[in-house]
């Protein structure tokens, strides 16, 4: 090799310092080729959902579920607190719902195509339906409460689920959403952020005409001018007092006795998942 010299050898080392860079620059970091292979959504059968439920949820649901039809998504996460009620959004991990159109996201490609997703819901609801017992609920806007549209996941799975023979439903109950509150969804928050959209629902409920309507909700009659049972299975007892069994009234007893059960888990089980509204008006409710 000749001789050349300090300089020589700093521009040789600096010429190879700049070739590597160009090499590298041009070579496609491994990481950006790693792609998550997508699930589809027959991987999610209605027997997959009963098997997966967060641990807290693992029993029946006695007199507390909140099932909706069209438009009534956000409206039934927002009233389901008020009126002890779980939707079918509380039962299942968040990640189900991860709807991130990145390669990193396996569940990208379901929520991302209007069949797979209308298939994926379509067991979860079925799921949700096969865990009622006892009572069950179904919220309805205020234009559809008569006449719930016949196309949706509420009346092509859910509620023949529900009234199918041999199940353990006795009563469906329904609810008549009030206008105002459909007339801020429609006018106020149409554009807004999810967060905002929350805050308006929340702050609606605790209106003067939100509270008397949510009240109206809890009023055992049989009909009323916001709520109505609409079927009762042939044979079965009338709705229990307060919408409550025998065992539920004890674990609230026993609740009442010691705050630190109401305290709940800090894990998954207890967690609302965000961003939930991208799914209300793309699913077929």
């Amino acid at each position: 090799m000749p001789n050349l010299g300090l300089a020589g050898l700093l521009l040789l080392l600096t010429a190879c310092s700049c070739l590597a860079a160009a090499i590298t620059s041009q070579t496609p970091d491994r990481r950006t080729l790693v792609e998550t292979p997508c699930d589809v959504a027959e991987m999610y059968t209605w027997e997959w959902f009963l098997a997966h439920t967060k641990p807290m949820f693992k029993g029946p649901l006695n007199n507390k579920a909140l099932f909706y039809s069209r438009d009534m998504s956000s409206a039934a996460r927002a009233v389901a607190a008020s009126q002890d009620k779980t939707t079918i959004w509380d039962l299942w991990p968040c990640k189900l719902y991860n709807h991130e159109n990145v390669v990193s996201n396996p569940m990208r490609c379901i929520h991302h195509d209007s069949a797979q997703r209308q298939s994926f819901f379509g067991n979860m609801s079925l799921a949700f339906a096969k865990k009622a017992r006892g009572g069950a609920s179904v919220l309805h806007s205020f234009h559809y409460y008569w006449d719930p549209p016949r196309d949706g996941i509420w009346a092509a799975i859910e509620e023949p689920e529900l009234t199918r023979h041999g199940t353990p439903v006795e009563w469906l109950r329904k609810f008549r959403m009030h206008p105002e509150f459909s007339q801020l969804a429609m006018n106020l928050i149409s554009a807004a952020e999810s967060a905002q959209r929350s805050q308006a629902q929340a702050t609606w409920l605790k209106s003067r005409v939100g509270i008397e309507w949510l009240r109206n909700l809890r009023i055992e009659e049989t009909i009323t001018q916001w709520s109505e049972i609409f079927w009762r299975r042939p044979g079965a007892a009338p709705e229990p007092l307060h919408g409550k069994g025998h065992e539920e009234v004890k674990e609230l007893k026993r609740r009442e006795q010691n705050p630190l059960l109401n305290n709940g888990p800090t894990d998954e089980a207890s967690t609302k998942c965000s961003n939930l509204n991208f799914f209300d008006d793309l699913v077929i409710w």
